[in-house]
């Protein structure tokens, strides 16, 4: 348990020494119930080691979910040395608490809310029409302020008196002058630069990263970041909603009109919530509802949260929808057995890679082997049914849908559908031992086939199944 370094327990064990004097108050005054003999353990009574060690593997997340059950938390919570190695985890600069103003917490909580913000502009209206909205003029100061730290600017050139720039670049006046014709004697004289060039000269003036990064910290500790605050608790609460009508809508005009009728394939939408594709008449939340992932991605619930992984995913799925659809209308098949075996696909495809999606981001080349086994197994449920009055009677199965194996290990021996136990037992010639019937005429067994098929694609098929 002795990992710690010196550095953390300096900090740290003050902070102890006060949990340790409020546990014992709280269980003499018996505040929390405790009596003689009670089991009642919790973090206030574990050992400064083990509540150390605790502490550095918690994410930024959980310290700060920590830090708000009671005020004792908060304070441990909120020391220094919890929060540098986080700030320099997360963007890769060292903090410095002595040439920093404010505490390694509050550095760590402003950078975050500005880097995701400006990291998806492109979606992020509030923030456009903060930064775009006086162009060609520079934007306000506040904003310029947390734009010195981005070496890519998606803005004009800007156009600031010489006693600005120096101000917020912390720029040295005779790194100015070596950067114009004329030296810079007068506050007034206006300077043109472009936001990279001026990023260039502030590394060149202050040295490092670390120190561009402690300067804008050290004059943004007296302004008030109420407005920052406010747009990026709406970006958390709409940053899907935001991410996905941008994904939709905003692609470059050949891949547009591509993702429009790979998204729309075989759907039936209504003519009217479609209407306007990207304008003010469509209805996003409708067609967010077309697709199971894309519904998914709409309340938050692939990649544990993370937008932009889950809009990565979002991206492949629809990629492996595009071959999956290029290569079923390569068939000489009917309309209605296109429609079926690529929906009947896709259904396969989300139901075995549903709880995968959730958890992280998934490939192109995952997906897209997960849907040549899948439309395999369609096309033999077809091939076994004959005619489409005995498909769509096999389709109402609760098996017919469900993964039938594990792709990471094909068995020798042919694998059983998943059937719940109750179900074959309550359906009309069905067992335990075997499936319900498809004929209501004559109770019988289905078919072997149909229930009990080889892992293993037809040999026509898998060789045709082709990247």
């Amino acid at each position: 348990m002795a990992q710690t370094g010196g550095s953390w327990e300096v900090e740290l064990q003050g902070q102890f020494s006060g949990i340790s004097a409020t546990s014992f108050e709280v269980k003499q005054s018996g505040q929390l119930g405790y009596t003689h003999g009670s089991s009642h353990t919790g973090l206030i009574d574990l050992s400064d080691e083990v509540f150390i060690l605790i502490l550095r593997r918690l994410d930024p997340t959980s310290l700060l979910r920590l830090g708000r059950t009671c005020r004792t938390l908060f304070r441990v919570c909120s020391c220094n040395s919890l929060w540098t190695r986080h700030f320099q985890t997360s963007f890769g600069v060292r903090f410095a608490t002595a040439s920093c103003s404010m505490s390694a917490k509050s550095a760590f909580r402003l950078i975050f809310m500005w880097r995701t913000l400006f990291r998806n502009l492109h979606c992020n209206r509030s923030l456009q029409e903060e930064l775009f909205a006086e162009v060609p003029l520079p934007p306000h100061k506040y904003w310029i302020q947390w734009l010195v730290l981005e070496e890519t600017v998606p803005l004009p050139s800007v156009e600031l008196p010489c006693a600005d720039i120096e101000r917020l670049w912390g720029i040295e006046k005779a790194v100015l002058n070596c950067q114009v014709q004329d030296k810079v004697d007068e506050e007034g004289t206006v300077l043109k630069f472009e936001w990279k060039k001026l990023y260039s000269l502030a590394l060149e003036s202050h040295g490092s990263i670390a120190k561009v990064f402690h300067h804008v910290l050290n004059r943004q500790q007296s302004n008030d970041h109420c407005e920052l605050e406010a747009m990026f608790g709406q970006y958390t609460q709409y940053r899907f909603q935001w991410l996905f009508t941008y994904w939709l809508f905003r692609q470059p005009v050949p891949f547009d009109r591509q993702l429009r009728a790979i998204y729309l394939q075989w759907q039936n939408p209504c003519a009217q919530k479609v209407a306007g594709w990207g304008g003010t008449s469509c209805d996003v939340r409708y067609l967010a509802s077309l697709h199971h992932i894309t519904t998914d991605f709409w309340r938050g619930m692939l990649a544990r949260g993370d937008e932009t992984v889950g809009i990565q995913t979002l991206e492949n799925y629809f990629s492996m929808c595009k071959s999956l659809l290029a290569w079923i209308l390569g068939r000489d098949w009917g309309r209605l057995k296109r429609q079926k075996v690529y929906k009947d696909t896709l259904d396969g495809v989300y139901l075995l890679l549903g709880r995968e999606m959730q958890e992280a981001v998934v490939g192109h080349e995952r997906f897209w082997q997960v849907a040549k086994v899948q439309m395999a197994r369609v096309c033999t449920l077809e091939e076994t049914a004959v005619n489409y009055v005995n498909w769509k009677m096999i389709e109402t199965l609760p098996y017919y849908k469900q993964p039938a194996w594990r792709l990471d290990a094909c068995p020798a021996e042919p694998v059983g559908l998943a059937v719940p136990p109750l179900w074959p037992a309550a359906l009309p010639g069905g067992g335990e031992r075997c499936g319900a019937a498809v004929c209501s005429g004559q109770p019988r067994p289905l078919l072997q086939p149909v229930l009990w098929f080889s892992a293993r694609c037809p040999t026509s098929l898998a060789s045709s199944l082709t990247h």
